[in-house]
């Protein structure tokens, strides 16, 4: 029996969508995790770092996130929506529900196999973050400065960092263990939120003085990124009205 699909045009859809956007295929914030790790790659290599090798860099992770996301997207389409499971806003619970439905689509055979997967990447998306986040936390000292003392000090504060934002992660997930959903939501929403402010100055610092003007946008694509842009602005005031004011 087929299963009809539910309106996209109602409260908790557009919410949904909305917020979905703000981790699909990335979060924008992962601009600067990115330029963070090809400058420190480039420290690390003594290699000189260039406009070419930094897009490279970053289109390869772009794109593979992209890639995961259709992935994603084909897992709820095909695997998850109509298979009559109501899914729990439990953590351990729906990773559970998950392997089971798969295990029920593909056999029991591939239960391990999608745990495995899971496991890696669930973990490698937790080694990302806990080393992105202290990054920037540490990169926000003087960054234009390089000498010694100043390495020394960014390095003291992604070490307290690398401690501090575990523990907090930690005590978030266990005070709210029993709302999946909620706590999905509200990370997905805020980092949407804060994707018009971050796109903004990344256009800015694109298009500035700081950057060589034969390496800064043309014409062409800068008109293309005001309007995302203003896409970005107009969906952040229809997230705010459906959630705040209906």
């Amino acid at each position: 029996m087929a299963t009809e699909a539910p309106s996209l045009w109602t409260t908790a859809s557009i919410g949904f969508i909305i917020a979905f956007m703000g981790w699909m295929p990335i979060p924008l914030d992962a601009a600067v995790w990115h330029s963070l790790w090809t400058k420190e790659r480039a420290t690390q290599t003594k290699q000189k770092l260039s406009v070419k090798g930094a897009f490279v860099d970053f289109n390869i992770g772009y794109l593979s996130a992209a890639f995961i996301g259709v992935l994603f997207f084909l897992l709820g389409v095909l695997v998850m929506f109509g298979s009559g499971t109501s899914f729990s806003p439990n953590s351990v619970e729906f990773s559970s529900q998950l392997i089971n439905l798969y295990g029920q689509t593909l056999g029991n055979w591939s239960k391990p196999l999608i745990s495995v997967a899971a496991f890696i990447t669930m973990f490698s998306t937790v080694l990302t973050v806990t080393d992105a986040y202290p990054r920037v936390i540490s990169e926000l000292r003087n960054p234009d400065r390089e000498d010694v003392q100043d390495q020394k000090d960014k390095w003291r504060i992604y070490q307290i960092s690398i401690f501090i934002i575990p523990v907090l992660s930690l005590s978030i997930l266990f005070f709210l263990s029993g709302s999946f959903t909620t706590l999905v939501d509200f990370a997905a929403g805020l980092s949407f939120l804060s994707a018009p402010f971050l796109a903004w100055f990344n256009y800015k610092l694109v298009t500035g003085e700081q950057m060589p003007e034969k390496d800064r946008p043309g014409i062409s694509f800068r008109i293309f990124s005001l309007i995302c842009f203003g896409l970005l602005v107009v969906f952040n005031v229809v997230y705010i009205y459906y959630n705040f004011f209906l």
